[in-house]
């Protein structure tokens, strides 16, 4: 019996992801390979803790050092001294087409070396093209690296979230939400994915150097691009379909907790059928035999919804990413990412829940109208 069932999953989860592969032949995202939704729920917890105030500076001293570097550098060189030379540094900064930190050189921002910052540690005085290289982008000082710091966060969320997102499975989750920032100083594949992360994490520290500058820009900022990450994060999380979005985290684990109680007693059923007698255990076993089939074809139909949802939401993410520039962790972007992945997390979660609820009175029934219930 077990095996029987066991087999049919296996062999329905294997078309799901065939036909899957043969729609898209580069996805990643298959059902055998991420489990239901997993790439989706991981890109939005990933942004979850990146956005989170202490997501940097939380996670050692040198971490909180430059962070308050970048904060010093973003108000003095980029707005201060940037909006004097170039009316559009605002736009760089509030929505980069690339990672913030290739927007923000002096070069781009058209900063000169009468450009000059004062560091908030040693105190000395040195123009912003320096600092830029010599305070945020230094490759050895944890204190002075963007690249370590993204390093550490990755970390960081890679232990909380119990998620290996390494050079080898990077590509799934970005295969679904296409989150990668192509142009990055910190590269390309993983090192995208990272610029991705620490982009995020950045925008609390972006907003309070412009809520600094506010009573300085003539014609303000407003209140929204003054929010903090927090109160970002509170906005999209109460939007969409979040009770669904619930479901696609807890469908998985409610289907293995229920598959292994129905495993467990079918011990007892067998008991039972033995004191029934040949006919009466017979049909016991035989009713248990259908329901477990039935049961094991949930997942197979977990699959073809992860599958479908997932497609749908790389495409859209495709269109979505470059109408927003080609950088999804902005202050202008953000929220609309997030939501849109947030929506597609919640129809899988609503799938889940009417497979679930449907597939029993399909199998054993044939009461296809069902889903017109759902």
């Amino acid at each position: 019996m077990y095996g029987s069932s066991s087999l049919l999953s296996y062999l329905g989860v294997k078309l799901a992801d065939t036909t899957l592969q043969t729609v898209e032949s580069n996805a990643s995202y298959g059902y055998e390979k991420v489990g239901f939704a997993k790439s989706l729920i991981s890109i939005l917890k990933m942004t979850e803790i990146a956005i989170k105030s202490d997501s940097l500076g939380g996670i050692d001293t040198n971490a909180t050092l430059w962070t308050s570097r970048f904060k010093n550098y973003v108000y003095k060189c980029a707005l201060m001294a940037g909006l004097a030379r170039n009316p559009e540094v605002l736009k760089y900064i509030k929505n980069p087409s690339v990672d913030i930190m290739d927007a923000i050189k002096p070069a781009n921002l058209g900063l000169t070396d009468d450009d000059k910052i004062t560091d908030i540690k040693d105190g000395n005085e040195t123009t912003c093209s320096d600092y830029y290289s010599n305070y945020l982008t230094d490759s050895d000082d944890a204190s002075k690296s963007y690249l370590k710091n993204a390093d550490l966060l990755l970390e960081k969320i890679n232990k909380a979230l119990k998620l290996n997102i390494n050079d080898d499975n990077y590509v799934a989750l970005n295969s679904v939400g296409h989150l990668a920032i192509n142009s990055s100083i910190l590269g390309d594949g993983l090192g995208g994915i990272k610029a991705y992360l620490t982009n995020a994490a950045l925008i609390g520290l972006t907003n309070k150097a412009l809520a600094r500058l506010n009573n300085d820009i003539v014609s303000g900022i407003d209140a929204a691009n003054a929010i903090t990450q927090q109160q970002t994060l509170s906005r999209i999380q109460t939007e969409g379909i979040g009770n669904f979005k619930f479901f696609a985290y807890t469908v998985p684990m409610v289907f293995n907790i229920l598959l292994g109680v129905i495993y467990y007693l079918g011990i007892f059923t067998l008991t039972f059928a033995i004191v029934a007698g040949y006919s009466g255990g017979t049909k016991l076993l035989l009713n248990y035999f259908m329901g477990l089939v039935t049961f094991s074809l949930v997942q197979v139909g977990l699959a073809v919804a992860n599958n479908v949802v997932n497609y749908f939401a790389s495409s859209k993410a495709v269109e979505l990413v470059a109408a927003l520039g080609g950088n999804p962790a902005t202050i202008d972007s953000l929220s609309q990412y997030y939501l849109d992945l947030a929506n597609y997390t919640g129809i899988a979660g609503f799938l889940g829940i009417a497979i679930v609820t449907i597939i029993p009175g399909i199998i054993l029934k044939g009461q296809v109208s069902a889903m017109v219930n759902v």
